[in-house]
């Protein structure tokens, strides 16, 4: 099958940056509180006034962001190295890495080099080829190479979340995650072929489903993101996630979260290993293709 993701572009800010002490022991982060002063209704109204005009400029900032070429040269090389016989028990719920139906073959993971414009907010188009997909399983791969990209990580730590190591991937929004077309290959290539039956070609149809998709979906997509700001909320998550599951995207690798993975390290962020966005990890890890 072949699905096909659009998400917005990102800046590069680094992974909860502003949160990091450098003398606080691992999950704790220092606090500091401030005196609330007594307002009156006139200075409140200002304050509420202000904290918008605020909101305004950041979200016009954000959407005026564009990706630079070099970053962007990064991504491609990044979705190679999931093409393949992988095991992708850390990008699914419920799943070991001795299972053996935790691995998956991906056939081609490919990125649109020319982002689009729509609205004034920029999209990266990426379409990946496999044959079946797990659980969350996409929208974590692509969570993993948002959180490289942005991070600076060497692309080297891709390849270690397919070892028998355990591994916090925060899963992407759906909303972008679409089902573009099934793939009968083998069906046209065997029985099709053998007993002379008509072959299931869906290019066919390419300029109507390429109409409903503009007029149905895509459009759906980029109205529903402006209006609901899905991966807005979900990078500003991440950014500010104060524990320390990320901590292998550092230099440190993974050697930095293995006693996250042994559950020495205590606090709310100890039990969101699944990922963050975890509204719906209690799943059994069934295939999203049934």
């Amino acid at each position: 099958m072949v699905d096909s993701l659009f998400v917005p572009g990102k800046d590069a800010n680094t992974l909860g940056a502003r949160d990091l002490q450098p003398n606080d022991p691992p999950g704790e982060r220092s606090t500091a509180s401030l005196p609330v002063p007594n307002l009156t209704l006139e200075e409140k109204k200002s304050l509420e006034a202000a904290i918008k005009q605020l909101r305004l400029a950041y979200s016009t900032a954000k959407r005026a962001y564009r990706i630079h070429a070099a970053r962007l040269a990064r991504i491609q090389p990044i979705l190679d190295m999931f093409v393949g016989t992988r095991n992708f028990h850390n990008y699914t719920v419920a799943k070991t890495f001795r299972d053996p139906s935790a691995k998956r073959i991906i056939k081609s993971f490919k990125l649109n080099p020319e982002p689009l414009i729509i609205n004034g907010t920029e999209w990266l188009s990426m379409k990946i080829h496999g044959q079946s997909f797990m659980m969350h399983q996409i929208r974590k791969m692509v969570g993993m190479i948002a959180l490289v990209i942005r991070c600076g990580c060497p692309t080297s730590r891709i390849a270690e979340t397919f070892a028998n190591v355990i591994v916090s991937i925060p899963k992407v929004p759906g909303l972008g995650l679409l089902l573009e077309r099934p793939v009968f290959d083998s069906y046209n290539d065997g029985p099709a072929e053998k007993f002379s039956r008509p072959k299931v070609d869906f290019s066919k149809y390419e300029k109507e489903m390429e109409e409903f998709k503009q007029r149905e979906i895509y459009e759906r997509i980029f109205r529903e993101e402006e209006q609901g700001n899905a991966f807005h909320t979900f990078f500003a998550h991440v950014d500010n996630f104060r524990e320390p599951q990320f901590w292998y995207l550092s230099s440190k690798g993974l050697d930095a979260v293995k006693d996250v993975d042994k559950g020495k390290v205590k606090g709310k962020g100890a039990v969101m290993s699944a990922g963050v966005g975890s509204e719906d990890e209690d799943g059994d890890g069934k295939d999203e293709d049934g």
